[in-house]
């Protein structure tokens, strides 16, 4: 399988963007107290991570997500009515995805680690790095259930 560095660049993008948000000092995110009951630090962890991993996938299966397009959008929307692949063990299993998805995770761990050590008013939180992995695989089983190939 040939692939192309092009087909990487939202992955790399997205992940320097993560970076940039978890090196940020706490102080400068907003604090929606009144939605801490719902935590929304965690879906937005498990988001991130999830919109990391899927580009991650589309660029190893050479897919070009156009996320700025209607089209894209609409064509994700029938996929969801209408699956055209209802199993999905083959792609979820692959040793290549489950590889992206766990090193996904692991960049979920390792920022963890950043802001605990280096960052100014951020510390470490296992259930933040938790939700960078569920979000992580989440989205392993969306891309092959909706967007692969």
């Amino acid at each position: 399988m040939e692939t192309n560095t092009k087909q990487f660049a939202p992955a790399l993008f997205w992940g320097i963007f993560i970076f940039v948000l978890c090196a940020m000092p706490s102080k400068n995110i907003p604090s929606f107290t009144w939605l801490e009951i719902i935590a929304p630090d965690k879906w937005v962890h498990a988001f991130i991570f999830g919109v990391f991993t899927t580009f991650m996938l589309a660029g190893k299966d050479g897919i070009r997500l156009k996320i700025f397009s209607f089209d894209f959008y609409k064509s994700l929307i029938d996929n969801i009515k209408q699956p055209k692949n209802t199993d999905v063990s083959a792609l979820f299993f692959s040793k290549t995805n489950l590889w992206i998805a766990i090193a996904s995770g692991l960049y979920g761990v390792l920022m963890e680690f950043y802001q605990g050590y280096f960052c100014v008013d951020r510390s470490f939180d296992w259930f933040d790095a938790l939700a960078d992995a569920v979000g992580s695989f989440i989205a392993l089983w969306f891309y092959a259930k909706y967007l692969s190939k």
